[in-house]
């Protein structure tokens, strides 16, 4: 019934009002919100905002920025053997060091009779002895060997540091004797006997290869890359540690004084 009479208006509407009619059809079919005009700086998505966010590094950028990295890399791989080297000198330096301390204190522990009869050689003028070799590994552990003078090679494969030992004579073992070259020292009473006190001279040498090292007649030492005249024999050589230690003894009293 509604729909009937609603059309009925209409068309009576048509027929006697139609400047009416046509405002209510314009104002019926206006849009509820009209529409406002928005600068594009507002909107959320606009052209101008999405093309700052989007913009990245350009190539000349990215070509510049390796060329820094390239460069401090290549600054960085220039240093690595200089640093090798001296972290490879300084665990040379620390095992020899501590090859050292063992072989002093083995020679502290020993008579002087005994570490006289164990000797493998004597100097010319008769100052100083050789003791034998002695092999270590690469952590400074002593290797047994069957023979110092000629080991296995499978003994040989385990050794990196060859323990190069020589000592000053202790004097004679005669208690009554004086030492006369120590002028500031009295001569009576208690006197002061050159066999109190031993120099021990320790040379490590880091000799994986066991190389021949060339060796000093009258001093029994080792020479050092300095003192070798041969560039070829000198470049072969290797690095060698060289300590010096006093191992001392209790002097010995004259009858007279007691003991």
């Amino acid at each position: 019934m509604f729909f009937p009479l609603m059309t009925r208006l209409r068309y009576f509407a048509l027929a006697n009002f139609p400047t009416l009619t046509l405002y209510m059809h314009r104002k019926r079919t206006r849009p509820l919100f009209p529409p406002v005009s928005v600068p594009n700086s507002m909107l959320p998505f606009s052209s101008a905002r999405r093309s700052t966010t989007v913009s990245g590094f350009s190539l000349i950028e990215v070509a510049l920025a390796i060329g820094v990295v390239a460069f401090a890399f290549v600054a960085l791989l220039g240093m690595l053997p200089f640093g090798l080297s001296n972290l490879r000198k300084a665990m040379d330096v620390s095992i020899a060091a501590q090859i050292e301390q063992r072989v002093v204190s083995d020679v502290q522990e020993t008579d002087f009779d005994t570490l006289l009869a164990s000797k493998v050689e004597t100097s010319p003028d008769g100052q100083f002895y050789l003791l034998a070799t002695r092999y270590f590994d690469d952590q400074g552990n002593e290797v047994k060997v069957q023979s110092s003078e000629s080991p296995t090679p499978q003994e040989l494969a385990k050794v990196i540091y060859f323990a190069h030992v020589r000592g000053s004579m202790p004097g004679t073992s005669d208690p009554n004797a004086a030492a006369n070259n120590f002028q500031a020292l009295p001569t009576t009473g208690n006197k002061f006997n050159p066999r109190s006190s031993t120099v021990i001279t320790v040379q490590v040498a880091n000799n994986p290869g066991n190389k021949s090292i060339p060796r000093d007649a009258g001093t029994l030492l080792w020479l050092q890359p300095s003192e070798i005249t041969s560039a070829q024999v000198r470049a072969s050589l290797p690095a060698i540690q060289t300590f010096a230690t006093v191992v001392a003894r209790n002097g010995f009293n004259s009858p007279s004084s007691g003991s």
